[in-house]
């Protein structure tokens, strides 16, 4: 009998391939709801087939531990998960849907599918682990999609200051101003003033990374900066006029920026 080690390992394998499984799936689609008998089964089922209509590769999953009722919907009854080495394969409903359903393991239709209370609600039951196991990279990746979308509409820009207007020469500039911008709604959310740490090369580029800038606006900038920016990931504006923060950033979110000659070339 493998040890209690050997099973954390195996755990541990079989999580970290789930979770590149599901890096490969680019769209999920969740349907819920906390009653039961409301179509949740009927609106997957025909959602997964008109997207496999289309052209799509679709994989649907039937988590209805208690009823299922997908391949019936399907007309599926009758077939058997088979497994593939370490793998379990689904059941094909055409070439480009493939379907798992706990509906499959049932040897037989007309009995009772019952789960004791302490396999569904104890965590420390090989079912809830099992379930745990299968479920938490799929929440894992919804919240990288989240976290994701939430940085793609959102932009936090650092302008260096110089008695409140923009610094011709950032590495010498008095404060930066960071100021955070709303992609969609083209607005700025806040802004903030920071002191700058002590000028040393290759310390600005790495200190504005460190507060998650992502565009840096400037009037001028050598060429080694420039490569160090890019290098944080932090895109450059450069040649911009010395207006204050404010007219700055709306007028880049506008596409009215007007960014003329670079004045460091060093």
């Amino acid at each position: 009998m493998p040890s209690n080690a050997d099973q954390r390992r195996q755990l541990q394998a079989e999580q970290e391939q789930i979770s590149q499984n599901i890096k490969n799936i680019k769209h999920r689609i969740l349907v819920l709801s906390g009653k039961g008998g409301v179509g949740k089964s009927s609106i997957a089922a025909n959602l997964a087939v008109w997207l496999s209509m289309q052209g799509k590769k679709v994989g649907l999953l039937d988590v209805d531990i208690h009823g299922p009722s997908v391949p019936k919907l399907l007309n599926l009854e009758g077939r058997r998960l088979q497994g593939k080495g370490n793998r379990i394969e689904p059941i094909l409903y055409n070439d480009t849907l493939k379907v798992i359903s706990i509906g499959f393991l049932i040897q037989d239709e007309n009995a009772a599918l019952i789960w004791r209370g302490p396999m569904k609600h104890n965590n420390q039951s090989p079912t809830a682990q099992a379930l745990n196991l299968a479920f938490e990279p799929l929440l894992q990746s919804d919240k990288q999609i989240e976290a994701d979308n939430k940085e793609q509409n959102e932009m936090r820009i650092a302008i260096p200051l110089t008695d409140g207007k923009l610094s011709q020469h950032f590495g010498h500039c008095e404060q930066f101003a960071i100021v955070d911008v709303d992609n969609d709604s083209k607005s700025i959310k806040s802004q903030e003033l920071v002191s700058p740490p002590p000028h040393e090369p290759g310390s600005l580029p790495r200190w504005l990374a460190g507060l998650h800038v992502t565009l840096i606006i400037a009037g001028g900038m050598g060429q080694r900066a420039q490569q160090l920016f890019a290098q944080n990931q932090i895109d450059v504006a450069i040649g911009a006029p010395a207006d204050s923060p404010g007219e700055l950033v709306s007028a880049y979110i506008e596409g009215a920026l007007q960014c003329g000659e670079n004045i460091c070339d060093h």
